[in-house]
Formats: structure tokens, sequence, C-alpha cells
């Protein structure tokens, strides 16, 4: 078996990204299983050893990245056996123009016919509906990250049900699991008793700026922000003087440390898919405060793995109330990520492949 894997992300960027993570973990781990693995993505540098990579010169644009994947598709060194998996459904167009008759798979991390309006506006939602409509009628398989995702594009598109498999994203769980909190908050200057956590891109749909009005309630805690995007300028400002700390871009690499220097990782987003850092901070035995989107509440047990927030009104008595209970979670949240430690992950994602060739 032959998978070329095409994504926008960057290999080598230096900042997390659950979607590169997704990307990455199946490259480093599908040779181990006999398929042999080529990586088209933007820019950057091949990031695993022996894989075969073809760069998308695109800068950070998404709408770079398909157009210059569109023209590049029909000469791109991809086997006639290979399955094609893209992680968005506008990215198969282009290898539909390209007439790649191929075996097509589409992960699906969330809704981004919510996602890229919100962020782009209404002119490019309009654009985008038309491309993944293309997109997901020529995909032989779908994977969804979470069930609400699943049943979204199910009821957006009815003939896609029958094609349609709900995989969890994947951690690394040797990577992402306890480690000495003290080491993990000397190494990141932490001096308060208690230190929540957000990690992710600062857009408009993540509300940072929410957890950020919420920390005045959460005396004795600080704020620590791993992540950059277009909302940065606007949270610095409505941070200044409060426990807050932005550190921008934290590699992927130091990730299971600064989630190990939380007590709490904390997410307010408007919606999800299934949020690969909740997963991880579980593995590292931290839980998580979130809104009751996406995969979330099926991740999140109040009590046990986290607390859910309805109204971010509330975020700030949450967190108060949360913080000295984190501490006695870790076992919980340790077994309630290891369902999704790629050994099993993979496994589920192979059978979507053999579906798929059928299906060719």
């Amino acid at each position: 078996m032959h998978v070329t894997l095409v994504s926008g992300v960057d290999p080598t960027a230096r900042g997390a990204s659950g979607t590169r993570s997704y990307v990455l973990g199946l490259a480093e781990r599908l040779p181990a299983r006999n398929v042999s693995v080529s990586l088209v993505a933007r820019d950057g540098d091949s990031a695993v050893p022996g894989v075969s990579y073809t760069p998308i010169r695109s800068g950070t644009s998404s709408v770079r990245f398909i157009l210059r994947l569109a023209a590049s598709a029909g000469g791109l060194p991809i086997p006639k056996d290979s399955i094609i998996h893209v992680q968005r459904p506008d990215d198969l167009v282009a290898f539909t123009f390209a007439k790649r008759r191929n075996s097509k798979v589409c992960t699906l991390h969330g809704i981004p016919a919510l996602a890229v309006p919100r962020r782009k506006g209404r002119a490019y939602g309009l654009a985008y509906r038309t491309l993944e409509r293309v997109g997901l009628r020529r995909s032989h398989r779908v994977i969804a990250v979470n069930a609400g995702t699943a049943k979204w594009y199910a009821a957006r598109y009815p003939g896609l049900a029958d094609r349609m498999d709900v995989i969890p994203v994947a951690v690394d769980t040797v990577r992402f699991r306890p480690m000495d909190r003290l080491a993990a908050r000397a190494k990141y200057g932490v001096r308060a008793e208690r230190v929540v956590a957000f990690a992710g891109r600062l857009t408009v749909e993540k509300r940072v700026d929410s957890v950020v009005h919420a920390m005045p309630d959460v005396r004795g805690a600080e704020l620590l922000i791993a992540g950059t995007g277009p909302e940065e300028a606007r949270i610095r400002s409505k941070a200044h003087g409060g426990a807050v700390r932005l550190l921008g871009a934290v590699p992927h690499a130091e990730m299971p440390q600064f989630l190990n220097a939380a007590d709490l990782l904390v997410l307010a987003s408007e919606y999800e898919g299934l949020p690969t850092v909740a997963v991880e901070a579980l593995a590292c035995g931290v839980p998580v405060v979130a809104t009751p989107v996406g995969g979330l509440p099926e991740l999140v047990i109040p009590g046990k793995t986290g607390w859910l927030v309805s109204d971010l009104e509330d975020l700030g008595g949450v967190l108060r109330d949360a913080l000295p209970r984190a501490g006695t979670m870790r076992d919980d949240c340790v077994a309630a990520a290891r369902p999704y430690a790629w050994e099993t992950v993979l496994d589920r994602i192979l059978a979507v492949y053999r579906k798929a060739e059928a299906a060719a």
C-alpha cells in the first residue's frame, strides 16, 4: 500500500498544530505497517526521515496553497495506486481537475464550512462551500474526528453517510505523559501558585479574550498562552497588566512540558472538531475546562476529566473552583486518553484505506 498525505501545513513550522501532528503522526508510523508514504505540504522541509516530500511553495495562505496545488497536481510524483489522503475537502478539487483516478480519503478535523466564513467572511465562505461540495463528492472515504462533525456533514450531504467513518485524532502517549510539574514550571518561569494554560491558534472563534477576561476572578493563578495568530495583538492589549503571559509559538516537541506546567487546560471555542491539544493534556494528567462543542463533551467528563462551561460569564468561577481539585484527577485523565493512543487509532485508519482501495 502507498499513501500520499496532502495538507496545507508546514511540516517544520515552530508552533503546534493539531492537523500537522495528525499528518506527521501518520507519516512517521505508516512505514512500520508496510505502507509507503509521500508527503505533499506547504513550504518547509520534510520532518520525517525516509518519507518522500514535495513542497508547495505557498506561504501561510490556504487560498494560495489550493491554487498552487491545483496548478501542480497533474505533475506531482504520485503513484497510480497511491491513496491520496487530504485534510480538507477543498484540497481534493486539485486532484479532480487533474483527473487523478487514485483512491481518495478526506479527514474532517472539524467543520471548515463554519470556520472559513467566521475567519474570512461571507464571500470566502461561499467559495469554500462550492469547493467542499466537489471535494466530498470525489472522496471514496471520509473520516470525521468526532460524531458531531459526522452528523453535521451527513445532514448536509445525505449521500456521505455510507462513506464516512468516525475516528478520533491520536496522541503519542509515550511523549505526552505526566512529568515533574515543578521542573516544567521552572522552564516557563512560573511563580504563581496555580497555572491555567491555553494552546492553539489565536483566531476569533477560539475566544481567548474571554479566558483573559475571566482571569481576574482567579486569584493566585497565571494564564500561559501558547500560540500565534491574527488575534494576538488584541489579546495582548487585553492582557496588559494582568496575570497573563503570551509565549508565542511553542514547538510541538516542547508541548508535553508546557502542558505539564499547567493545572488546567482551558478551551473557550465557539466550535471545534476534536482538538488534539485536549487529548494531549489529558494524557499528561491535566484536566480540561472547555465549552461543550464538537467532540469535547465526549472527552471532558465533569468532575472526572474536567469541566464544561456553557456560559463564558461563568468561566472565572469555574476556573476558581476547579483549580484546587485538578491535581486529584491525574489518573482519570491519563486513563481517558488511552483510547486515543496512536497504536489504536492507526489500525482504524488503515481499515479506511482498505475500504477506499476497494471503492476506487
